[in-house]
């Protein structure tokens, strides 16, 4: 297995990185996930957070071999209704960049996932108890 260190905002350095490993499985997990730094700089967490994962998955869509792409995402762009169940699917507007990042992330994982045929996309959650960042938001929450 090997790892590679790179920006993934670098469209052509993320394709060539494909086209020389020829990976057959990747595991996405690259991110922006300091939420005081979501704030400082919001347009580098979206550019980072958001056309990073396009820019991945779209290397991933023309790589030849792949067998499986794991985007490692968070429970943390759900608005929290406090709910008893786990969160499924977005259930409203998200009221600050900390979570807008990560909805407009899993929605390029959705439509990359429902557009093109790439084997194997598959998008889990991580949050509290099983990878939090442990830093908390303006509210106090943890992102």
């Amino acid at each position: 297995m090997r790892s590679v260190i790179a920006d993934i905002r670098d469209i052509e350095r993320v394709k060539r990185t494909f086209a020389e490993h020829r990976p057959e499985i990747v595991f996405h997990l690259a991110a922006q996930p300091l939420v005081r730094r979501s704030y400082e700089n919001p347009l580098d967490t979206y550019s980072t957070n958001v056309m990073g994962t396009a820019n991945v998955l779209e290397a991933a869509r023309t790589s030849e071999g792949l067998r499986a792409v794991v985007v490692v995402t968070t429970d943390k762009c759900y608005e929290n209704r406090e709910w008893d169940w786990p969160y499924g699917k977005p259930t409203g507007w998200v009221d600050s960049t900390l979570q807008q990042r990560k909805a407009c992330a899993e929605l390029v994982v959705s439509a990359y996932r429902n557009s093109f045929s790439i084997r194997g996309l598959r998008a889990p959650r991580r949050g509290p108890g099983n990878g939090s960042s442990g830093e908390r938001d303006r509210r106090g929450r943890l992102g």
